[in-house]
């Protein structure tokens, strides 16, 4: 999922593996930069990998001497380590962040050798920051439970963060459509209609149905499928019928196709003021 280890130090779960596609060695680990909450600052900041420790537990034939021979590409070896690194703000000079990483190679059936590599270990924590657009749509109940979500992503929790998405999702689909209600559209009529007939029956189910054809054309025409139907789906699935690494894969597929709802809405509703201002300026 993640194309580089400087989205894995940034944005992987605890103990998920990440397969490196584009090293030879460990060395070219060291000074990678990438994005993270500095807690002196404040603000998401530039942090670059400064400090590489021995290794705590190395399982290798020859230990660090394999590593450093670039042999991770190299057919004849396989080793696991553990190693410690830091990484430093690179604005405020100070704030550090500490990893632990496990790697180790694995064959498959062919005798092809990958590198997989697992953060076992990081502090200061990970820190939860929602994205600010998502954050302000949501309601303060639903914020607490999204924040909860987030946290459980952030730990590798599966089965926590789809139960905490499913709950914002039921809860936030009817706010959507008040969303698409309040669009400036010739069908505005039509859709505040089917919200009336959904505040007499509360039949969820029946106002994705009837909202379908009025969804904004972003939504509408970039993919054939239905995003709020999928999104609603997922309230429906027995949790107990699905493993923790499946309820991490729907989560995080939840919390993305949700942002991208989000962010649609409100392009809609910014171009639709911009052409109004440029309409009314024109007059």
């Amino acid at each position: 999922m993640y194309s580089n280890f400087a989205q894995f130090l940034s944005d992987y779960q605890l103990y998920s593996k990440f397969e490196i596609l584009d090293c030879h060695s460990q060395s070219d680990i060291f000074e990678t930069t990438f994005k993270f909450y500095c807690e002196k600052d404040c603000d998401t900041t530039t942090f670059e990998i400064k400090k590489e420790y021995k290794s705590v537990m190395d399982t290798s034939e020859s230990g660090l001497s394999i590593a450093k021979k670039n042999v991770i590409s190299n057919s004849t070896f396989d080793f696991s380590f553990h190693k410690h690194y830091v990484a430093v703000c690179q604005h405020c000079k100070t704030y550090e962040v500490n990893y632990l990483i496990n790697g180790s190679t694995t064959r498959d059936k062919d005798g092809n050798k990958k590198l997989y590599l697992r953060k076992v270990g990081q502090n200061p924590a990970p820190v939860v920051m929602p994205e600010k657009e998502l954050y302000n749509f949501l309601n303060s109940e639903d914020r607490d439970f999204y924040t909860k979500a987030l946290k459980n992503l952030k730990y590798g929790h599966g089965i926590g963060a789809y139960a905490y998405l499913r709950r914002v999702i039921e809860n936030e689909i009817y706010r959507i459509v008040e969303k698409i209600s309040e669009l400036e559209s010739p069908e505005k009529t039509k859709i505040s209609e089917v919200l009336e007939t959904y505040e007499d029956n509360h039949q969820m189910s029946n106002l994705i149905d009837a909202i379908t054809p009025y969804l904004p054309q972003s939504l509408k025409q970039e993919h054939s499928e239905n995003i709020l139907r999928l999104l609603y789906n997922q309230s429906s699935v027995a949790l107990h019928e699905l493993s923790e690494e499946q309820c991490l894969e729907k989560a995080e597929s939840i919390d993305r196709l949700f942002l991208y709802c989000i962010k649609k809405l409100n392009e809609e509703k910014n171009d639709a003021s911009d052409i109004k201002r440029a309409i009314n300026s024109l007059k």
